[in-house]
């Protein structure tokens, strides 16, 4: 992706009353995209301007606004940008309820958001099953973008939060007693100066819910059953970091997120146990008291007055009717199935035509034919397939790479290791070079074996962005220098326009001390569109080429100089600013 925008159409799988629209993304993610409050004639839930796509999920790929449903594992969903089996379920009690659902083969879990209508009310009903035959860890988050602005407010039912702070390599956690810290009132959310977590510890005899208002007192009520007991507020903060990721993620309108998860943070995971289920029930309302000024506490008990029994809510999945798949998911479901011998969860379809091309080697493996992976087909998490695989004969160079990264994945270190070097032997190619190269770089810290390695992948696929990514950093590591250098400048016109290329040559170029020719590739213009969220790299080669001139204006030793230093005389464009918590700088 790029920082270019243009149209594209998605599927929308739309709930519709006299009082709500609700617009849900089946494609990405099932993402809730847009609830408007016809009566209020405003959006309860922030609905971003665009799909901007940013490098915050497991798979890269992520984009703000609306609500997002997290599985499986801590942060964003690997699912988040991918489509999920989308069907109408005719309701009991005459509502349509919307279905959206996956099989999560990481933690051997079949996931569902229900979703239906009650009135002025969008209420979800999220399902997990553990189908995986054993005990498996389980998460999950709702997050919830919401409209920021400089006297937006959040109220929870708690007089404490755990806080966490963020720093390059790390998190630091306080219990804290709210809403008052170092006397400063933490419910207005522009009081943040830094990107910032508040868990809040709510009681257990409380009710669960979080509610953001803007100053006229309007805003979103989110309560659930208490199956849902974690409560979360994620701000961006007023720093330069901080403002540069929200404008990065959207046109021109701030958000922030509130959460609901099934835990007091999201450093927790829970137990599992085998072939048992969790579901509870989550309620989306709009609200309007006619102010969100006043004491905290008091502000909670006006809002308190206003809470939706989400208990009463789940009588509305009752289900009279299962309508046809709408809309189909990934193939990994029919393949579990397939390895089974039966459909993995009752009342979850699965259909064969599900399975892309990418995974229909797994149906052939089964099925007895004569057939090799190749590069184009998908990894497995799934036990039962990888266990098939392993008995494969005669196994091809890509087949012991799938095996490697599924005993990496189980921390079976050496025995990928072995793997990894077996698919070698039997086939020198830039993707097991690759995986070997990183083995030798972060396992082992072999940082000459590991370039020679990458250095070979790269020779068979110099146009290959994600390899030349992985060749930098190794280089770097390397202190491959002017190799890297060569590369770029040598380059194929997508390598030398990327800004991450660009961003690498200037640090080799700066630690061969050619500055003038580093700053001329890490400058404000450059645009890295795949920065990472908490990545520091072009802040931290900025003052790395800007310590070498300070030491020179100064007549001293660079090694001499402390970041505070160099920043005090060199600040951060805000352009190639994304700290979050940057060096305070005086004060």
């Amino acid at each position: 992706y790029t920082r270019t925008l243009e149209e594209k159409k998605y599927k929308a799988a739309i709930l519709e009353n006299d009082c709500l629209k609700a617009v849900f993304l089946p494609e990405l993610g099932g993402r809730l995209w847009k609830c408007y409050d016809k009566k209020a004639g405003r959006d309860i839930v922030y609905e971003n301007d665009a799909v901007i796509f940013a490098n915050l999920g497991y798979s890269n790929v992520w984009f703000a606004g609306g609500v997002e449903f997290n599985v499986g594992m801590r942060g964003h969903s690997a699912f988040g940008c991918r489509s999920l089996f989308t069907r109408k379920l005719e309701g009991v009690h005459g509502n349509d309820i919307l279905q959206m659902y996956e099989y999560e083969e990481k933690r051997g879990v079949v996931y569902c958001i229900n979703a239906t209508l009650d009135g002025d009310k969008l209420v979800i009903r999220p399902e997990v099953h553990n189908v995986s035959g054993s005990d498996t860890y389980m998460y999950w988050w709702s997050n919830i973008a919401v409209a920021q602005t400089d006297n937006t407010r959040t109220f929870v039912p708690t007089a404490h939060s755990y806080i966490t702070s963020y720093r390059e390599g790390g998190y630091y956690i306080l219990h804290k007693e709210i809403p008052f810290i170092e006397g400063k009132e933490i419910s207005t959310c522009a009081s943040a100066e830094e990107a910032i977590d508040y868990f809040y510890d709510i009681p257990k005899e409380n009710k669960k819910w979080i509610c953001s208002l803007d100053e006229n007192g309007q805003g979103l009520l989110h309560t659930s059953t208490n199956e849902l007991i974690g409560r979360k507020n994620f701000l961006w903060g007023q720093n330069a970091g901080g403002r540069h990721w929200n404008e990065w993620l959207t046109v021109g309108r701030d958000y922030y997120e509130i959460q609901a998860g099934l835990l007091k943070t999201q450093f927790e995971h829970c137990v599992m146990e085998k072939d048992t289920s969790i579901s509870w029930t989550e309620v989306y309302k709009g609200i309007d008291i006619g102010t969100n000024e006043g004491e905290f506490f008091s502000v909670c008990d006006k809002i308190s007055a206003c809470l939706v029994d989400a208990e009463k809510e789940a009588k509305l999945f009752e289900v009279k009717n299962t309508c046809p798949l709408w809309y189909l998911g990934g193939g990994s479901g029919y393949i579990a199935s397939l390895y089974r011998g039966k459909n993995i969860c009752e009342g979850f379809e699965f259909p064969k035509e599900s399975v892309g091309k990418a995974r229909q080697f797994y149906v052939d493996l089964f099925d007895g034919k004569d057939v090799e992976a190749d590069i184009c087909t998908d990894f497995t998490s799934d036990i039962k397939v990888i266990e098939f695989l392993r008995n494969k004969k005669n196994k091809n160079w890509f087949e012991d790479y799938i095996l490697a990264l599924g005993e990496f994945e189980k921390d079976n270190v050496e025995a990928a290791y072995e793997l990894l070097k077996k698919s070698v032997d039997k086939k020198r190619h830039y993707l097991n070079l690759t995986a070997l190269a990183l083995y030798e770089d972060s396992i082992y810290h072999n940082r000459e074996k590991a370039y020679i390695l990458v250095n070979e992948a790269i020779k068979q696929r110099p146009d290959y962005y994600p390899l030349a990514c992985v060749y930098g950093e190794i280089a770097i590591r390397a202190k491959k220098y002017e190799e890297f250098c060569n590369f770029y400048e040598n380059g194929c016109e997508s390598i030398k326009e990327s800004g991450r290329m660009k961003m690498y040559v200037s640090q080799c170029y700066c630690c061969r001390d050619m500055l003038d020719t580093a700053e001329s590739y890490l400058n404000e213009k450059l645009v890295v569109p795949d920065v990472r969220e908490g990545e520091y790299s072009m802040s931290n080669v900025w003052v790395m080429i800007k310590r070498k001139r300070l030491a020179e204006k100064r007549g001293v030793s660079a090694e001499t100089l402390t970041d505070i230093e160099v920043l005090k005389e060199y600040p951060v464009p805000y352009s190639i600013d994304f700290r979050m918590h940057p060096i305070k700088i005086g004060g």
